[in-house]
């Protein structure tokens, strides 16, 4: 009898190939943010991202020389099947368990699918399940490989084949994202430029706006629906001094997407970034285009002889309103790729890089830069108020948005409070402080009995998304009344000289904001407009 012929051995070119794959599945949670067609990940960032791309680098060369070395020992020692199942087995923990994210963004999407069916959709998922069904995914993944290589061996020996294949791709995938990181590695943000000032004769008389975006502001919780043990004395001021809209409709679940369309003044429906980082939208014709900074509510106020001011988080305003400023300063401390962050070493980030779990979790992260973000921005927020040349004012702070940094009991920031265990609501005490300080600036200025005042949630609070997170608090899950969502932002405006209160019931769009702020611009370059009995 013939001798059973051996194995074809694999190329070394494929093993590297292979080896490499490997290398970028260990750290695609990392990789695919900078390597996606969207850019969005450098458009948001606010310093160069040199320590994360080089850690991506390193991470996938060394891996995937790991895994060759490993293989080449595997091969000599005759092992290699065995080495080959427990590679195979542990790809599932490598995606969801390695990197949680992955069913988070699944669950988050379609949260928010469902929240824009139904203001109140009812409850969703819970915690334990949204955590627990990526470990019993990699356990029905184990147990179906060891079926199939005991009872189907040729079924088996096609998926491991098939796997090789498939390796051997994101290899190639690899090769040409090395490429890419290379030229990645000197990136750096794009920063606009400054309008010159307008001189004002009577700067106390020019009418002046205050923008503040409040990120993550829901009416029902602000308002409607707020907890006994909630005081927010700043919001019921301005409320009683200015028109509240109990019913605005939302225009998006993301904040990419809603200020540039609150600074449009129309909806728009994707974004995304072009190899330079400038933002493009969508105009729901499948095509995109560059973002029209000439047609902002900045460059309005710039053509009106405005002189406007930016204090901005998350959104690049410096960059994609370039000239329709006078001062700008814009930040976004937050991790932009994975489990990687901007201000992290490059070690740092090859070890969170590879194991997710030694990464400070979402709450731990924003502990730490809570209180130096957000104290910076209403610094600079109260510095732009303080300025008696500023007429259009725009603020975005990212508050209330969860997780909680903040806690109302003690008026401290949770950093400084080991172990404190915060809320939503925490961090809406902390918006109604910050309303209450930029008021009070505001007021204090000459200028106050021409200032209109404009507060808005670019949407509301998105419970469906947060409800999964290991920082959903026993209160979140009561005063969200079991994580139903109700889909309102808060919309509040206190017209220049307005006294008394007044409530708006009727569905109005967000883009309210954006048509209060050109109803005034437009006033002011012609005051008869205002005046009917001056025509």
């Amino acid at each position: 009898m013939p001798a059973k012929p051996s194995p074809t051995p694999t190329p070394l070119l494929w093993k590297l190939l292979q080896s490499l794959g490997l290398g970028v599945v260990l750290i695609f949670h990392s990789l695919f943010p900078l390597m996606g067609p969207s850019r969005m990940v450098y458009y948001h960032s606010s310093s160069p991202a040199r320590s994360v791309v080089l850690a991506c680098l390193l991470d996938m060369l060394f891996a995937g020389a790991a895994f060759f070395c490993l293989r080449l020992l595997a091969e000599r020692l005759h092992f290699w099947r065995g080495t080959q199942f427990c590679i195979a087995a542990i790809m599932p923990w490598m995606l969801l368990v390695l990197d949680p994210s992955l069913l988070y963004s699944a669950w988050a999407h379609l949260m928010s699918h469902l929240s824009e069916q139904s203001r109140h959709p009812g409850n969703y998922v819970d915690t334990t399940l949204a955590l627990g069904t990526r470990y019993l995914i990699f356990l029905a993944w184990v147990v179906l490989l060891v079926g199939l290589a005991r009872m189907l061996p040729r079924v088996y020996g096609t998926l491991m084949t098939t796997g090789g294949v498939v390796l051997m791709g994101m290899g190639i995938f690899a090769a040409f994202a090395l490429n890419t990181l290379l030229h990645t590695l000197h990136w750096r943000p794009l920063t606009g430029h400054a309008a010159p000032m307008h001189i004002h004769a009577d700067a106390d008389a020019h009418p002046r706006i205050i923008w503040l975006v409040l990120d993550e502001l829901s009416y029902d919780q602000t308002f409607q629906h707020r907890p006994a043990d909630l005081q927010l004395p700043s919001f019921d001021a301005l409320a009683a001094q200015g028109t509240v809209y109990s019913d605005a409709r939302p225009i998006g679940y993301w904040t990419e997407m809603v200020l540039p369309s609150l600074l449009l003044g129309r909806q728009i429906e994707s974004v995304r970034a072009n190899p330079d980082t400038r933002l493009l939208i969508g105009n729901g014709n499948g095509k995109s285009l560059l973002f029209p900074s000439e047609e902002t509510i900045t460059a309005e106020a710039q053509r009106a002889g405005w002189n406007v001011g930016i204090d901005g988080w998350y959104n690049p305003y410096c960059n994609i309103l370039s000239g329709t400023w006078q001062n700008c300063s814009f930040t976004d401390m937050e991790d932009p790729s994975g489990p990687m962050l901007l201000a992290a070493s490059v070690r740092q980030n090859m070890l969170m890089g590879a194991v997710d779990q030694l990464r400070e979790v979402e709450q731990d992260l924003r502990f730490g830069i809570a209180k130096v973000e957000d104290t910076a921005l209403l610094a600079h927020a109260g510095q732009l108020i303080a300025d008696p040349q500023m007429d259009f004012i725009f603020v975005h702070i990212p508050v209330p948005h969860p997780p909680g940094s903040w806690d109302r009991r003690t008026g401290k920031w949770a950093r400084d409070e080991p172990g404190v265990i915060t809320s939503y609501e925490d961090n809406l005490a902390l918006a109604d402080r910050i309303v209450g300080t930029l008021l009070s600036e505001a007021k204090a200025s000459p200028r106050w009995s021409n200032t209109t005042i404009i507060v808005n949630g670019d949407h509301s609070w998105r419970t469906a998304m947060w409800r999964t997170r290991e920082f959903w608090t026993a209160e979140d899950e009561r005063n969200s009344h079991g994580g139903q969502f109700d889909d309102r932002p808060a919309l509040i405006v206190h017209a220049a000289g307005q006294t008394a209160p007044v409530v708006c019931s009727a569905p109005t769009s967000l883009l309210q904001a954006y048509q209060i702020a050109h109803q005034v611009i437009a006033e002011s370059s012609n005051p008869a407009a205002s005046n009917p009995t001056a025509r």
